[in-house]
């Protein structure tokens, strides 16, 4: 069943060192424009052009944030363009395909001064096998499958690239359980590795990482855990069945809060009969 959200937008410019704001919504939050300010100090000088990149992570405490960065122009001379969209807390928990979303709302960088809101109805395509399938053989089985696993441990890397890795994001995305895509933030290209992310590709990664991030090479030389081997064989088996019920996996913190509630539930019994 789709639904229907309004989701707030900002664009900005960047020449240089000057930003300008070029287009806002109303009601944009002022709270997530200056996290936005701050993003773009941390995003780096390109020194190769930028097509269309994408950047998922929370912006400001309410909000999280779809944020498409690209080159305005056909030359790395042109000035850089950053596109937020911004979906509350509640709208991103209850799923939201950042890609879909890209998709089906790129930016307008010619857009000026006050604008409206983006009108978005809700789709989450279901995922399927033979498209994930394509992607281990394009990126890689260890790269894509250890990256998975990382995420699902709770981890962080930092791949090299030379351009925006949108399609090998998209398939990562793609085999996170339901429960901890709402969790995954990432960037598909940037030029610096500080951007508050779980997972960012850049150009010639430098050789101190944010704290508790991975590299490509420790990403392939992941242990192999019971959910990526899971993946693995749902996927080159084509299996539909097991693969969708990976998927509705609960994630580490739902696991956690339940066993949490329990406690405190039995705990709570006990206590009861005692005064009984």
């Amino acid at each position: 069943m789709s639904r229907r959200i309004a989701l707030e937008q900002i664009c900005v410019e960047v020449n240089g060192v000057e930003r300008v704001r070029r287009a806002v919504s109303e009601a944009f939050p002022v709270e997530a424009e200056e996290a936005l300010e701050e993003l773009i100090a941390a995003y780096g000088t390109p020194s190769v052009f930028v097509s269309s990149a994408l950047i998922v992570r929370p912006l400001g405490r309410q909000h999280w944030a779809i944020i498409r960065v690209g080159h305005s122009g056909p030359s790395l001379d042109s000035s850089l363009g950053f596109r937020a969209l911004l979906a509350t807390n509640r709208e991103w928990k209850r799923g939201l395909d950042p890609f879909h979303l890209d998709d089906r709302h790129p930016p307008d960088w010619t857009l000026r001064g006050t604008v409206s809101a983006i009108d978005y109805e809700v789709e989450i395509a279901a995922p399927t096998l033979a498209a994930t399938f394509e992607s281990l053989k394009t990126h890689g089985s260890p790269l894509m499958l250890g990256a998975t696993q990382v995420l699902i441990d709770g981890g962080k890397f930092v791949l090299p690239a030379t351009e925006p890795q949108n399609a090998m994001f998209r398939a990562i995305w793609t085999m996170q359980p339901y429960a901890s895509r709402i969790e995954f933030s990432f960037a598909t290209f940037a030029f610096g590795p500080n951007l508050g992310v779980n997972a960012v590709a850049m150009p010639d990664p430098p050789a101190i990482l944010p704290a508790g991030a991975l590299n490509s090479e420790q990403v392939q030389d992941y242990p192999e855990g019971r959910y990526e081997l899971a993946m693995q064989l749902a996927i080159e088996g084509q299996h539909q069945e097991e693969f969708d019920w990976l998927l509705r996996r609960k994630s580490s913190k739902q696991v956690l809060w339940t066993a949490l509630l329990l406690i405190v539930a039995m705990t709570a019994a006990l206590l009861l009969s005692k005064l009984l």
